[in-house]
């Protein structure tokens, strides 16, 4: 099963069955701390796996946009993402895990990942 999502923050992404970030988090992230958006996408499945949906909020900047393919619209904003997040964790199985089949991490503000 493969799961489709676009994260967008002042940035692009395009999405298939590889999911191509470029996000103001990571870019932020890669300028204050030298992290990678690769270090950062890493961290995000490391966070959702846990659980841990403040955790995981950290990574996403104020003007983020998250489009989970399967609903029509996306979730604007740090709230509307967080409550996405907060239900779809408190639904599904504990069981469940996403398992990243492949990054990559030439660039430094731009990563594809596929799961």
């Amino acid at each position: 099963m493969a799961m489709h999502a676009t994260v967008t923050c002042g940035a692009h992404c395009r999405n298939s069955d590889t999911a191509w970030l470029q996000s103001a988090a990571a870019a932020a992230s890669v300028a204050t701390s030298k992290r990678t958006a690769k270090d950062v996408v890493q961290e995000f499945y490391t966070r959702y796996n846990k659980g841990d949906v403040n955790g995981i909020m950290e990574l996403f900047a104020d003007d983020c946009e998250y489009h989970d393919m399967i609903y029509a619209d996306p979730f604007t904003g740090k709230e509307q993402i967080r409550a996405f997040f907060a239900k779809f964790s408190s639904t599904i199985s504990k069981d469940l895990q996403f398992v990243v089949d492949g990054i990559s991490g030439g660039d430094p503000n731009n990563t594809g990942v596929k799961w």
